[in-house]
């Protein structure tokens, strides 16, 4: 199936590479408001800015695409934008081959999950989640919508992650930890007492630094 990935930057390849590697889906287009049409991604074209949308897919039949904007506020702007505008489009998720998916996880629409991740059995991941490479989910986790975990980041079993959290490369969460929405988690942080929403926390052990308005821009 042919889709569009809309997003910029480092994420755009590492989403290329993680769709080639399932092999379900082909990405023929880039929605990217950094690059020019004509311009390319491992020979992938962009094929203009989120403005252009309409139009881009009023001239092909792609009906498909994955959203994978880094910042959380934009991308959970985006997903809002496109839904309303475009309600026959439909989001994708995409898993990496080697990613391990235990028994009775459920991942949402939109989703990413990068290369080494590891999800364990019971876990529920939301809507439009970035799961980066080497990630670790512990059994029966909950992950909300519009979260991003950065790379190598130890979430242990019975976590939960509120919608539109950041939670930084290598950081931790140890057993039972809740996380509320629209948090910030440090790199190498690691929480060992639970953080309320919109807070953010840095440090190991991780403490409350201030608090933050829903959708400012990730670290």
């Amino acid at each position: 199936m042919e889709i569009l990935l809309i997003g910029s930057g480092s994420r755009v390849k590492s989403a290329i590479d993680v769709v080639h590697a399932a092999g379900e889906h082909r990405v023929t287009g880039i929605v990217d408001n950094t690059l020019k049409p004509g311009d390319t991604v491992f020979n992938v074209p962009a094929m203009g800015h989120l403005d252009d949308l309409q139009s881009i897919l009023a001239k092909t039949s792609i009906r498909h695409v994955l959203l994978v904007i880094t910042d959380i506020g934009m991308r959970m702007n985006a997903a809002q934008r496109i839904s309303s505008l475009i309600p026959d489009l439909q989001f994708i998720s995409a898993v990496h081959p080697s990613a391990s998916i235990g028994r009775d996880v459920s991942i949402g629409t939109g989703t990413l999950v990068m290369a080494g991740a590891v999800i364990e059995a019971g876990s529920t991941i939301g809507e439009h989640v970035v799961i980066g490479a080497h990630v670790s989910i512990g059994a029966d986790g909950h992950i909300g919508s519009f979260v991003s975990i950065g790379a190598g980041a130890v979430i242990a079993e019975a976590c939960s992650v509120g919608s539109g959290t950041s939670i930084g490369i290598l950081a931790g969460l140890t057993k039972g930890m809740i996380v509320g929405t629209h948090c910030a988690i440090g790199t190498g942080a690691m929480v060992l007492e639970s953080v309320p929403d919109l807070h953010v926390a840095v440090g190991s052990p991780a403490k409350c630094v201030r608090t933050r308005l829903v959708g400012e821009p990730n670290f």
